[in-house]
């Protein structure tokens, strides 16, 4: 039954429990403390001096004061839009960005910043289920806590500040690096079962960035607001500023009031109270009271635009018949989406895995080579990933390069052709010995025409996972008995028992090698008995291409060879080479340099850990 919009403030309340309303409360305590010590400040003080400043703002310093505080809250709204595109929501840059900005400044009047701005967003964006709307307020929250610390340490340490705020900032700057590494080497958590994603690193650069520009702005709209004649340059006033709006966010009082006024005060002994009370007074009319009544406004008006369903940026998979690789089928395992093209035509199956999304093989539609990278960056862009063409062929490595992209060769694809293949010759010499040898063994080779015997076939496969490390994920086949039943596959026997199997994607026209699973003692032979069958049954079907699949590159790159290593590569080429294939060039492909080392990175995480990858949503 689908929920009905009045039912879901109802169910964002049930999301918050008691304990989170009682961890609210604890600030809030701290924030009544604050209050009652500048009450009692301000009982000392002459307000009518205070008022009288206030008036006495020129209408030129208003006018800046607003069109810092516009400013200010447009950086505001782009947080939203960050979240929004790395949860893909579905929701449109412009209305997130609106949703944000009303949300900041009606939880700023109201207080209880996540239950106030969890309730705004759901109005405003009814598409929304309560926990995508508290999650998108707890990730804001907390992203911006993170950015605020890292650029009010970068204030206390380069700009004049308390000298209690050196120690503490030297420390938050610390913490900011070895985060930012952890982003980059882990940017998934398992935590108590749930996998929780970090911020893409591009996200995670550009939201500090984004405070700047907002704290900045604000702390100008306060600045433009300081009584004439008072010596207090902006270099001083931020640091201040920054110390005082943390004050207020960690306490949770409505519009911070208590906690921001005391901690400027206190961080600015020099400047007179009256001339800075004034000062907060008007910033508080301009930066709050105005931003939260037009907050208001659009609350009560609702949705200004008709939601609508999460945007897809994945057409329908193409028929194999259809594709000009058959390795394109992995994406039916590997979590992989396809990347739509103008008019809806498919261009590629790509995975979004840590930083990066990556585009995985040869287009899957013919004479896309030019339209596929544009394509990727602008998909990946508005993700704020790293766009990662990953074992492209040359003509696609071609077309990107012309485009700006860096380039590098990874690996090479081992093709040979069913129809000509033969075991004569001097090349074959290694090929012959190795088949002589499961023919001694009285090895039997069939080709699994009816249901598979999967149970067999998975002790075989869990026997060699344990020898091997476990299965590796990505572009690297992985047991799957929904995807195996459309597979061709070819089973060795030992007498009557199982002890090895090979599975290639197909269709009409080509093969493409898959897994390639023994037992422990299966007979010395036996895979090179499969492929050899496997290239026999292809001929007759008249298959003209048969792929080993990638070897690796050559390459003098220690890190490369070592993880190469890892997956088998040395072994495998010297498997493959005794059929001796022709080999095509495979390339890894990125606009930057940057985004190249990161997208290899993504890469070799994805299939040494594939239970990292980030699947798509259902």
């Amino acid at each position: 039954m689908s929920q009905s919009p009045k039912s879901k403030p109802l169910g964002a309340l049930r999301v918050f429990s008691a304990r989170q309303m009682a961890q609210q409360l604890v600030p809030l305590a701290i924030g009544a403390l604050c209050l009652w010590i500048l009450f009692d400040k301000l009982a000392t003080v002459d307000i009518d001096p205070i008022l009288d400043a206030c008036l006495a703002i020129p209408a030129l310093n208003w006018v800046l004061a607003f069109a810092f505080t516009a400013l200010s809250f447009l950086a505001i709204g782009q947080y939203d839009v960050i979240f929004h595109a790395l949860l893909r929501t579905g929701v449109s840059a412009a209305r997130a960005r609106d949703a944000g900005i009303v949300s900041i400044a009606a939880s700023q009047i109201i207080g209880f910043g996540l239950l106030s701005g969890t309730l705004a967003r759901l109005r405003l964006l009814p598409e929304l289920s309560p926990a995508q709307a508290l999650r998108l307020s707890i990730t804001v929250a907390l992203s911006f806590l993170a950015s605020w610390g890292v650029i009010t340490a970068l204030a206390c340490l380069l700009l004049p500040s308390p000298a209690w705020t050196q120690l503490p900032s030297a420390l938050t700057m610390v913490c900011a690096l070895f985060a930012l590494a952890l982003i980059l080497c882990q940017p998934l958590w398992h935590v108590l079962g749930r996998r929780i994603p970090w911020p893409t690193l591009g996200a995670s650069l550009r939201l500090p960035l984004l405070v700047l520009a907002d704290t900045s702005a604000a702390a100008l709209a306060l600045w433009m607001l300081v009584p004439s004649g008072i010596d207090l340059p902006f270099l001083a006033l931020f640091p201040a500023y920054l110390l005082a709006l943390g004050a207020a966010l960690v306490t949770g009082t409505p519009g911070g009031v208590g906690p921001f006024e005391i901690t400027l005060l206190t961080a600015l002994p020099l400047v007179p109270e009256p001339a800075l009370l004034s000062a907060i007074l008007a910033y508080r009319v301009i930066y709050f009271a105005l931003p939260g009544v037009l907050a208001g406004l659009a609350l009560i008006a609702g949705p200004a635009r008709p939601p609508r369903s999460p945007a897809r940026d994945l057409p329908a998979f193409p028929a194999p018949s259809l594709l000009l690789d058959p390795e394109a089928l992995l994406a039916r395992s590997n979590g992989s989406t396809t990347l739509a093209g103008a008019h809806g035509t498919p261009l590629a199956s790509v995975a979004r895995a840590g930083h990066s999304l990556i585009a995985l093989g040869a287009p899957l539609t013919p004479r896309t080579d030019r339209a596929l990278p544009l394509a990727l960056r602008q998909l990946a862009g508005g993700e704020f990933r790293a766009p990662v063409l990953y074992k492209c062929p040359a003509r696609l490595a071609a077309s990107a390069r012309r485009q700006g992209w860096k380039v590098v060769p990874i690996a090479s694809n081992a093709v040979l052709s069913p129809m000509t293949f033969t075991t004569e010759g001097p090349q074959a010499r290694q090929l012959r010995r190795k088949l002589r040898s499961a023919s001694k063994s009285g090895v039997r080779i069939t080709q699994c025409l009816a249901p598979l015997p999967l149970s067999a076939m998975k002790t075989v496969s869990d026997d060699w996972s344990a020898r091997n490390g476990g299965e590796r994920g990505f572009s690297m086949g992985r047991f799957d008995p929904d995807h195996l039943a459309r597979q061709q596959v070819l089973l060795a026997y030992s007498g009557d028992r199982l002890v090895a199997f090979v599975s290639f994607h197909h269709t009409a026209r080509s093969w493409c090698l898959d897994l390639m699973r023994s037992s422990s003692d299966c007979p010395d032979g036996t895979m090179h008995a499969l492929i050899v069958e496997a290239i026999s049954v292809a001929a007759r079907m008249r298959v003209a291409r048969l792929s080993l699949a990638a070897v690796p590159a050559a390459t003098r790159s220690r890190a490369l060879h070592l993880l190469t290593s890892r997956m088998g590569g040395s072994g495998l080429s010297r498997f493959k080479a005794c059929f001796a294939p022709r080999y095509e060039p495979l390339y890894l492909a990125a606009p930057r340099w940057s985004g190249l080392l990161i997208g290899g990175l993504d890469v070799a995480r994805a299939i040494l850990h594939p239970d990292r990858v980030i699947r798509p949503p259902h």
